[in-house]
């Protein structure tokens, strides 16, 4: 998983590429206005940065997917400029480059509004999930990203899960030590970016390991001394972007574990045989 320090470097180095493609585009745009060579080239590189831009932010912050809309918006009109006619070039430069400008210009306004409104409202769902004995560790842009919670009491998760549900932004969730329920776990499955799920120490309900088959988007998750048996391994069979299963000090025998490597080739499950 991604750190925090390493999440801000790496946007920072992504909006810097945007950066790069925007001008790039502008460059073409002018190139291409004024039938110099060159404008298809430095086009098609504007419009690779910005595609190349978007996939990296989808894949880690795809709350800011919308910083790559300006440099593949110019890079296709870059090209689209490229290909029209000459006699044609001016009326296109002015029409259809102040529309994809101010069309671009909103989506960035509007993604950055969103940004904000997220981060507003998980610093208010921060409050309420800290006064139910909770704790939240925030992304660098102030949307929450992990969500902690260490408590004995049977009731503090059926509290905490609703909270918790509606930050629609958590890559981690941590209830090391905390009874859990399938009814409190399962308003939890739908989080769209959930990647890290701990339930070390744990009391796990009996209809939990069912429940952890919904997570299908978990890349780790940590179930270290649980009451986790051979017979409660086949639900996670199908959990098929695991990378990191953690079943040390559980009731799973070395062949259980051993077929549910067979299910998930990709999944490093320890302990190791």
């Amino acid at each position: 998983m991604v750190n925090f320090d390493q999440e801000f470097v790496l946007f920072a180095v992504w909006s810097l590429l945007g950066a790069v493609g925007c001008i790039a585009a502008v460059v073409a745009i002018l190139i291409a206005w004024l039938g110099r060579p060159g404008a298809m080239l430095v086009g098609g590189a504007a419009l690779g940065a910005g595609l190349a831009l978007l996939i990296a932010m989808w894949s880690l912050l795809p709350r800011y997917w919308w910083v790559s809309v300006l440099p593949i918006a110019c890079g296709i009109q870059a090209l689209r400029m490229w290909r029209t006619p000459r006699q044609t070039r001016v009326m296109s430069f002015g029409i259809r480059t102040a529309v994809l400008v101010i069309v671009s210009l909103s989506l960035l306004l509007a993604g950055a509004t969103s940004v904000m409104r997220l981060a507003r409202r998980d610093a208010q769902l921060g409050e309420q999930l800290e006064e139910a004995g909770g704790y939240v560790v925030y992304s660098f842009d102030g949307v929450a990203r992990v969500a902690l919670l260490r408590n004995e009491s049977k009731a503090a998760l059926q509290r905490v899960a609703p909270i918790m549900a509606q930050m629609r932004a958590l890559r981690e969730i941590g209830l090391e030590g905390t009874p859990c329920d399938a009814d409190a776990l399962r308003q939890l499955a739908d989080l769209p970016y959930l990647r890290s799920l701990s339930l070390q120490n744990a009391e796990l309900g009996p209809e939990v390991p069912e429940t952890l088959g919904h997570f299908a988007k978990l890349q780790v998750l940590d179930l270290m001394v649980t009451s986790i048996g051979d017979a409660d391994l086949q639900p996670l069979a199908g959990l098929k972007r695991l990378r990191r299963l953690y079943l040390e000090r559980t009731s799973a025998t070395a062949a259980g574990i051993a077929a549910l490597r067979q299910q998930l080739p990709r999944a490093e499950i320890s302990p190791e045989p």
